[in-house]
């Protein structure tokens, strides 16, 4: 079991993640059946990586960022 660090709920990781796997795959062929070569995306690994080693309150402003751009 684990606990979510902001709400103080118990819950089972494998369980919730095997329904959201199994849902996934009802819902989605291209899920169950691909496989994306992240190689393919260099400025993607960048990008990721960069905000990996930010703290969390960069993430957050790029998260921010990002949704507007995206909206």
């Amino acid at each position: 079991m684990s606990s979510g660090a902001y709400t103080n709920l118990k819950y089972n990781k494998t369980h919730i993640h095997s329904i959201f796997d199994k849902r996934l795959k009802e819902i989605d062929n291209e899920y169950l059946t691909s496989y994306v070569n992240m190689m393919k995306y260099p400025t993607i690994i960048f990008a990721m990586s960069k905000i990996m080693e930010m703290n969390k309150t960069e993430q957050n402003l790029v998260t921010i960022d990002l949704f507007k751009a995206t909206s």
